[in-house]
């Protein structure tokens, strides 16, 4: 889908490595999926995928859970790729929140798309910001990036990129906004 005119994506590196096999990754990962098996059980439905938990079933979810308990209730997440680690306490909430919100908000950036409207996409990228941080995806580097460029003119929005935690911040600007930024990815 074009972008509006005028109006350009680019990376601005954080200097900060990414990975997404770590830790934080790992942790948000079994999050989401605890935060579906509660949900599942607690409506005896299944979902193939997390982000297609309903809405209003979210807000029960505790905001924490601490592995041990998780596994005394609940055994497992029904997702092979997860462990849950008794020892560990996960963001659940915004973690299994994380997917259906980020799904609506790709929806509602397609529509602003459509209508070329660029300066509804700033709002969907803060929001998408807000929830890496949330549920541990974040990274200091990544936040500082944001907050820095979103104090220049002519930036419309910026957030993580991919699975958060540190390397490169989406910013979406003016053409040329950036130009006195060395080291962007165009």
């Amino acid at each position: 889908m074009p972008l509006p005119e005028g109006i350009e994506v680019v990376g601005w590196p954080t200097g900060a490595e990414h990975e997404v096999s770590g830790s934080p990754y790992r942790r948000a990962r079994a999050a989401a999926f605890m935060g579906r098996r509660i949900i599942e059980e607690q409506t005896a439905r299944s979902w193939p995928w997390v982000s297609a938990l309903p809405v209003d079933a979210l807000a029960a979810l505790p905001d924490a859970l601490d592995g041990a308990a998780f596994l005394d209730r609940w055994g497992e997440t029904g997702d092979d790729v997860t462990t849950v680690d008794p020892t560990e306490t996960y963001p659940v909430r915004a973690a299994t929140s994380f997917g259906g919100e980020e799904h609506r908000r790709a929806e509602a950036a397609l529509v602003a798309l459509e209508r070329h409207d660029g300066a509804a996409l700033g709002p969907l990228m803060a929001a998408s910001h807000a929830g890496y941080d949330a549920m541990g995806l974040g990274h200091p580097a990544a936040t500082a990036a944001v907050d820095e460029i979103l104090d220049r003119d002519g930036v419309h929005g910026a957030r993580s990129s991919g699975g958060g935690s540190g390397g490169t911040v989406v910013v979406l600007c003016e053409r040329g906004a950036l130009d006195d930024v060395g080291n962007l990815i165009r």
